[in-house]
């Protein structure tokens, strides 16, 4: 079985340069940041603050290596308030991002959150916030490891879990571990799109 252990704040650092090689590449990050020569460091930035408040707030589990985090939101945590962001650093985006990628970054962010908020609402739920694999250890099982990992504790708690991806390929890997495609979803403005999916208990479980 592969080792799979929760995220230490110590190995906070390694987590993000991980998801900086995974994102490099990813719609969402090319569309935040489309300078190829800025865009690792600055997806390094952002990611690192996302996982950060999913340690405080959340579940992160990474494999041994480091080379497969997965983040999520728990039930009671899903909808963070703006003081979260602030707090762990967010308020210097504009300063660190530039002002263009950063109006760019929260356009995209608001209709992703729009989403989340019109699917789930009020309902109980964990949030994926975001599964990662280094590029050299693709391949090897590991996000399927981390997502079945957040499935079972999903599933002894009777709640669904809830992600957003922004890539179409992603969706067919989703939906064979028992996601259900909600909807495609077009950012206004940018043309950026993405997929919301929800995986509920009674769906299949944690097994498949």
């Amino acid at each position: 079985m592969l080792p799979i252990s929760p995220l230490q704040l110590s190995q906070l650092d390694a987590a993000a340069e991980t998801a900086a090689a995974a994102f490099y590449s990813y719609p969402m990050f090319t569309a935040y940041f489309p300078n190829p020569e800025q865009r690792r460091w600055k997806t390094r930035w952002y990611v690192r603050n996302a996982i950060k408040i999913a340690l405080e707030y959340g579940d992160v589990q990474a494999t041994q290596d480091l080379q497969g985090i997965a983040f999520a939101l728990p039930p009671e945590h899903t909808h963070l308030p703006l003081s979260v962001f602030i707090r762990s650093g967010y308020w210097k985006a504009p300063l660190v991002l530039g002002l263009r990628d950063f109006y760019r970054s929260q356009a995209c962010e608001e209709a992703v959150s729009e989403a989340h908020t019109r699917w789930m609402q009020t309902q109980p739920h964990y949030y994926l916030w975001g599964l990662t694999v280094h590029p050299q250890a693709q391949g090897r099982g590991y996000g399927k490891a981390l997502l079945r990992l957040l499935l079972e504790k999903a599933a002894a708690q009777q709640v669904p879990v809830y992600l957003e991806t922004h890539t179409e390929n992603n969706v067919s890997y989703y939906q064979a571990l028992g996601f259900e495609c909600l909807e495609r979803v077009i950012t206004p403005s940018y043309e950026l799109p993405f997929w919301c999916l929800v995986w509920r208990p009674q769906d299949g479980g944690a097994s498949q």
